[in-house]
């Protein structure tokens, strides 16, 4: 497997605002004002009282951490948490530590009571040795059936291969987010065997569990 490009990678950190807010309280357009100029943020919020209520939300930014500059996509701060997105987990984690650090010094935050927890997603794009179809025996005798059914409306298909592959838990058991999806890069040649894929997991084991799916696929 090789790696492609690394699509996006998102941190969400949960905490209990009652925890680190300062005695004096918060003035919001300093948040604005602060966080915009630190992480020399392109877009920053223009509604305070919609800030105030759905988070204040920021977007294409930059920072250095340690000696390497960073570009940050979005970074979000509500009133339980903060999410950013880079373009990898790792590097969305040191955006998280690096505004902690900066936040509780700059605005004399208190030192949190609860241990704070992550949640990640990622999305990559990678090029696999094997189509996930050759693991997939039952898929080529579907796409046959399919195929035939377009032919007896005449419309006419080439070859039909599996697109996309996907995973998620029952609905019902109402948990947060498990979709896992794998599919084909649009706009490129089956041959290539180019994937985009996206679940709610740390980009090192999403690469690891591609890792994974490949040898599978690949009978190894």
């Amino acid at each position: 497997m090789k790696l492609i490009a690394l699509e996006n990678g998102q941190t969400l950190q949960l905490f209990p605002l009652e925890e680190v807010r300062p005695n004096g309280g918060f003035f919001p357009p300093d948040i604005v004002d602060a966080v915009a100029a630190h992480y020399s943020f392109v877009n920053k919020p223009t509604d305070l009282l919609d800030a105030m209520q759905n988070g204040y939300k920021f977007n294409t930014g930059r920072t250095v951490i340690a000696g390497r500059q960073v570009s940050i996509g979005k970074l979000d701060i509500y009133r339980d948490g903060l999410i950013a997105a880079t373009t990898d987990t790792a590097t969305s984690d040191a955006v998280l530590d690096d505004l902690i650090s900066w936040a509780t010094d700059y605005f004399k935050l208190k030192e949190p009571i609860t241990t704070a927890t992550r949640k990640h997603s990622s999305a990559v794009v990678v090029d696999f040795d094997f189509p996930i179809d050759s693991a997939l025996g039952i898929a080529k005798d579907m796409a046959s059936l399919v195929s035939e059914a377009y032919g007896s409306e005449g419309r006419i298909a080439g070859p039909l291969g599996v697109w996309r592959l996907a995973f998620s838990t029952d609905p019902e058991l109402q948990m947060s987010s498990t979709d896992f999806v794998l599919e084909r890069r649009a706009q490129t040649p089956f041959s290539q065997n180019r994937y985009y894929s996206h679940a709610p997991l740390s980009t090192k084991r999403l690469l690891e569990l591609l890792s994974q799916i490949e040898r599978l696929v690949g009978g190894g």
